[in-house]
């Protein structure tokens, strides 16, 4: 007797052909190649916001402790001999000395009197900012700003060896300003200014009355050292036309501190950073950048 075979139909049969699964499995390796790609995109902009804003809060809190300092010191010394034999000078565009008076432990300040009789502080306490390369031997590109302070025997100020407060620095600069102030008579239209003015930022600034001024040929400008042929001529503010009898005028200027003339007006000192993220971890995105700019007035001003 013989079996009897039915043979199923082709619609119920189960499994998946031979080019069915091969299509799954391509298609199943590129959802996992997309994740993954996505993965390291979110780890890589994950490490670019953590570097930036550790740079950023780097930044800010040198910034601060340049302004502070700043506020607590009386004038910026030309040149300082550390006590251990390094010369520093507030001359060279990427260093600033700062002299804040020594107080006691009570807060007071010993004072002596200068020759011209005024009184003025016995001891001073000096806060270095120097600006030092990265790269041995280099002169330019990425640095870092260090701080040192040696204080006066007996002075409540601690002191602190030289150590870095920022890194990761693109570009830098200190800045000696002098806030001198000016009274029309609503007759002249070009004052001569009493510091020798660095021609690197002749767009500083001006105010008249409290309000500031764009600078420009209708309004006022700065200009260069001997541009009125007279050998006093420093630096002059030529107005387009003459202030108002009696009004405030407020030149802010830069000015090179190792001319004679210039630590003795000198008002305020700007600092500004530009920091550069520089992390591996950013592969072949473009740098992070941040600026920061911190001024503040000496104290006596």
């Amino acid at each position: 007797m013989k079996a009897c075979f039915r043979r199923r139909p082709r619609a119920c049969r189960s499994g998946f052909t031979l080019v069915e699964m091969l299509m799954a499995s391509l298609l199943f390796a590129l959802i996992l190649s997309a994740l993954g790609w996505m993965a390291v995109d979110t780890s890589r902009m994950g490490s670019v916001v953590s570097t930036n804003a550790t740079l950023q809060s780097q930044g800010r809190i040198a910034i601060d402790r340049f302004v502070n300092d700043v506020r607590s010191s009386r004038q910026i010394v030309t040149a300082y001999t550390a006590p251990d034999g390094t010369v520093y000078s507030s001359g060279t565009g990427t260093c600033v000395v700062l002299a804040a008076p020594s107080y006691a432990s009570d807060g007071t300040i010993a004072t002596t009197t200068d020759s011209a009789g005024n009184t003025v502080p016995a001891h001073y306490d000096y806060i270095v900012y120097h600006l030092v390369p990265t790269a041995a031997g280099s002169s330019s590109g990425p640095c870092q700003l260090n701080r040192r302070v040696d204080v006066y025997l007996g002075s409540a100020r601690s002191s602190a060896p030289e150590a870095v407060i920022a890194s990761n620095i693109q570009s830098a600069s200190f800045t000696c300003l002098v806030d001198q102030p000016i009274t029309g008579n609503g007759v002249d239209a070009q004052f001569f200014l009493n510091t020798l003015i660095d021609v690197s930022g002749l767009g500083q600034g001006v105010t008249v009355n409290g309000v500031p001024l764009v600078l420009g040929t209708t309004t006022a400008q700065y200009a260069p050292p001997g541009s009125t042929g007279q050998t006093t001529d420093i630096g002059t503010l030529n107005f387009a036309a003459a202030p108002a009898n009696n009004a405030v005028i407020d030149a802010i200027y830069p000015v090179d501190p190792t001319h004679p003339a210039s630590p003795a007006n000198i008002n305020e000192v700007s600092l500004a950073l530009t920091l550069a993220v520089t992390s591996a971890s950013l592969g072949s995105s473009a740098p992070q950048t941040t600026a920061l700019t911190g001024t503040a007035a000496l104290r006596n001003h």
